[in-house]
């Protein structure tokens, strides 16, 4: 049912760590150990380098972009402690802003909604979470830090999409979830000017390696996948955030370590990925989460397995 249609080399000198698409899908944003960020333009057969950006000094991590409503602007993460935002103006491609009081590698980033302004969270190996909002009302760009996050260092950052958390439907919390290493999700939120940890979900054994809030939240019911090193796929569930606990169900173990996880936009499906260098998928089916196994040829239906 899945195959890769085209296959491309963007020319990176070093291992590519991130790929992302831009909401429109037509410009992918790439990062490797060789300390590039490169944007391209995706046709239909072919990718077309439009920059190639250097401006941090060891492997780059992590990238992804804005919402459009903020114009062409993506975000970089990277061994060297920096968080470098870019934009593409009419002259071309530039640094817009800089931030470098982290300690330690930057991990992971992640823009929020465009609901809550143009804010980036940002988690580090020295523990700490920067999250960065730009002030249009006075034109510069402000940094919160939380000290402390995580005693081993932040490996993922995932936003919860923006929903009423009010019967009014009128109240909106910014609200994201960080794992590590010392094996614990964190939730987040924004209240009263300031943020707080509201959840801690224990549940893995072993290093967290990357966490995914769903992108859809249907009649109230919040979810979050989480995987690691401990080969566990987890799904958390929630159906009053901040009032009510977290319940979690194991989607499948696999035998390797996890490294990733993504839902698609309209979360009918997730994929991970992990130490067997493939991609794996998942359905859901009724109330079940199936994987993906194989294209039956005969009916062109896809083969799952429970």
């Amino acid at each position: 049912m899945f195959s890769a249609s085209l296959s491309l080399d963007p020319g990176h000198r070093a291992p590519i760590y991130d790929a992302r698409l831009n909401v429109f899908g037509n410009r992918l944003a790439t990062c490797s150990g060789d300390q590039l960020v490169k944007i391209f333009e995706v046709r239909e057969n072919s990718l077309l380098q439009l920059a190639e950006l250097g401006g941090h000094q060891g492997p780059v991590w992590q990238v992804d972009w804005a919402h459009p409503r903020f114009g062409t602007l993506c975000a970089s993460a990277g061994y060297d402690s920096r968080v470098i935002f870019w934009q593409e103006k009419e002259t071309g491609w530039e640094k817009l802003y800089e931030y470098s009081e982290h300690s330690g590698s930057v991990n992971t980033l992640s823009f929020a909604s465009e609901r809550f302004g143009l804010k980036l969270a940002c988690g580090s190996n020295d523990g700490s979470i920067s999250i960065h909002s730009y002030d249009h009302v006075n034109g510069r760009w402000e940094a919160v830090k939380i000290e402390n996050a995580h005693s081993q260092g932040i490996t993922s950052i995932s936003w919860a999409p923006a929903v009423p958390v009010d019967e009014e439907q009128k109240i909106f919390e910014p609200r994201f979830i960080t794992c590590g290493n010392d094996t614990f999700l964190k939730i987040w939120a924004f209240r009263e000017n300031s943020w707080e940890l509201e959840k801690v979900l224990v549940a893995h054994t072993d290093f967290v390696r990357d966490v995914a809030w769903c992108p859809i939240v249907y009649d109230g019911l919040h979810k979050i996948l989480s995987v690691g090193q401990d080969r566990q796929v987890l799904l958390w569930r929630s159906k009053a955030i901040g009032k009510e606990e977290w319940g979690f169900e194991q989607i499948t173990k696999t035998e390797g370590a996890i490294w990733h996880a993504c839902w698609s936009p309209c979360a009918t499906l997730f994929t991970i990925s992990g130490e067997d260098n493939k991609n794996t998928f998942f359905r859901e089916y009724g109330n079940n989460w199936v994987e993906i196994k194989e294209e039956n040829e005969g009916n062109g239906e896809a083969e799952t397995n429970a």
